[in-house]
């Protein structure tokens, strides 16, 4: 087994930001009003906190081959 690591940076402001944490199952599964509620929240701070957010992610990579 092989394994590589990249590291990243990502800059997001608070629309880009709504739209990536709406991906996640948490969010996702939440019942109106409460997920307008909250993501009107978040960008509320995101926006008074400079309009941007930084994510800096470790991207792990596990290499294998199946054997023969």
């Amino acid at each position: 087994m092989k394994y590589k690591e990249w590291k990243s940076v990502r800059k997001l402001n608070a629309d880009e930001y709504i739209c990536y944490i709406s991906t996640h199952c948490e969010h996702i599964t939440l019942d109106e009003p409460y997920k307008s509620d909250y993501y009107a929240g978040i960008r509320k701070a995101v926006v008074e906190a400079g309009n941007e957010i930084v994510i800096i992610d470790t991207i792990p990579l596990y290499l294998v081959q199946k054997p023969l």
